[in-house]
């Protein structure tokens, strides 16, 4: 069963240190889920990705942060 997610909006983005205006369109428009399809977006890193995975709005299927 799959569990539903947020859609990731301009607000979610606006606390994001470091994140450029290009990559925060990205994200918006684009809508990708998993965490490896996010830090495939230039200028998205492991911490952005950390936040947004603790705010509900991307999945980790394949365990990219939380394998050691």
């Amino acid at each position: 069963m799959m569990i539903a997610r947020r859609l990731i909006s301009m607000d979610d983005l606006r606390e994001q240190p470091g994140l450029s205006q290009v990559a925060r369109d990205q994200l918006v428009r684009g809508q990708p889920s998993p965490v490896l399809q996010v830090l495939r977006i230039r200028g998205v890193g492991r911490r952005t990705t950390h936040r947004l995975l603790a705010l509900g709005l991307l999945t980790d299927p394949d365990q990219v942060q939380t394998r050691s």
